[in-house]
């Protein structure tokens, strides 16, 4: 069976408007590449997944679309470490999969769908600055953007309020080292560097984009904990269980941030051991994260998956929790991971590992 029904698909290529729905923009021609993709992890997985996933891909809806992407996503990479995926586990419902080395889990899979559109946005930003780069004034300056540009932006009032204002402190060597230009749809903040384009420069020094981690690093942790209550107070509580959060373009996250959420802050951490690779440690003075709760000690590992700005390529990380009741192999995700190396000195030691190929 298609998972993705080609009369539809039809019918959806010729709709006017819609063009935010990621199941329309699968509909076009440049979207075969990733329907064939989807296709083909359907064929993998067990009937009741690939039926489920069938039934959300075939939705309008953008947050039933990206449930049903991202729980083939996370398919796709189990598959290609070596696991099974056969069922569903309810409630939830959670993928039910099993280890290679035969052990049986089931997998929370958290869909993020981020309002922000890093191609597009790079791309208004850069028309802004070559837009102020056009000013007559060779004081440069930095912009700090305070929230995200609408698409159609027009550049060219801004541009002039700041030449404006440039002129002045040209002329009158005002004082004034910050400018704000708000209206209903841009927020702006500009300062002077104390310099001059010199022949080649730009007049823009450089620009801040808006700041969302901290914000979106909230909503993570929210949705995790969220679930993990939800699944250790259900009738599956005491199996073991992996987390998978899934985002359709790339997670723009301190690897720092994960890291202390779920393992808590470390005693030491450093680039070390041959071949060198990146390791932290824990003890039991360390703050604890969420692995190290006695609550979620079912909780096995987490994935963190995105997908390219630019097709179905997926980009996974995982952080094996060496606290887990069932504690996964280092060997059973093949991709880069975070994982127990040793003990040394009451200290727990993790080590990241390259993706095997």
């Amino acid at each position: 069976m298609s998972m993705l029904f080609d009369a539809s698909l039809a019918e959806l290529s010729r709709l006017k408007g819609a063009e935010y729905s990621f199941l329309k923009q699968l509909s076009a021609p440049e979207g075969q590449p990733t329907r064939a993709w989807l296709e083909g992890i359907g064929a993998a997985v067990g009937s009741p997944v690939a039926q489920r996933a069938t039934d959300l891909l075939n939705s309008l809806d953008n947050r039933r679309f990206f449930q049903g992407f991202a729980e083939l996503s996370v398919s796709e990479t189990l598959l290609r470490s070596g696991w099974g995926v056969s069922d569903l586990s309810w409630p939830g419902p959670t993928l039910a999969v099993t280890s290679p080395d035969g052990t049986p889990y089931n997998v929370i899979v958290l869909a993020f769908i981020r309002q922000v559109r890093l191609k597009p946005d790079r791309q208004t930003i850069e028309r802004l600055i070559r837009s102020l780069n056009r000013v007559s004034s060779r004081t440069r300056i930095a912009v700090h953007i305070q929230r995200w540009l609408p698409h159609d932006l027009d550049p060219e009032p801004i541009r002039r309020a700041v030449e404006l204002w440039l002129r002045d402190v040209d002329r009158h060597g005002s004082q004034d080292r910050y400018a704000v230009y708000s209206d209903a749809n841009v927020s702006l903040e500009f300062a002077l560097t104390a310099e001059r384009a010199r022949a080649g420069q730009s007049v823009v020094a450089f620009t801040v984009a808006p700041c969302t981690g901290q914000a979106t690093m909230e909503l993570v942790e929210s949705r995790i904990l969220s679930a993990l209550d939800a699944y250790r107070l259900g009738p599956l509580g005491r199996q073991p269980v992996l987390l998978a959060c899934v985002t359709e373009q790339p997670w723009q996250l301190s690897r720092g941030w994960i890291r202390q959420l779920l393992y808590g802050k470390p005693g030491w951490a450093g680039t070390m051991g041959t071949p060198p690779a990146f390791e932290v440690a824990f003890d039991e003075k360390s703050d604890p994260g969420i692995f190290r709760d006695p609550l979620y000690r079912v909780l096995g590992g987490a994935l963190l998956i995105d997908r390219a700005l630019d097709g179905a390529a997926l980009a996974a990380r995982a952080y094996l929790n060496p606290w887990s009741n069932t504690p996964l192999p280092t060997a059973s995700l093949s991709v880069q991971r975070l994982a127990p190396d040793r003990s040394e000195h009451n200290h727990t030691v993790l080590r990241w590992l390259d993706a095997v190929a």
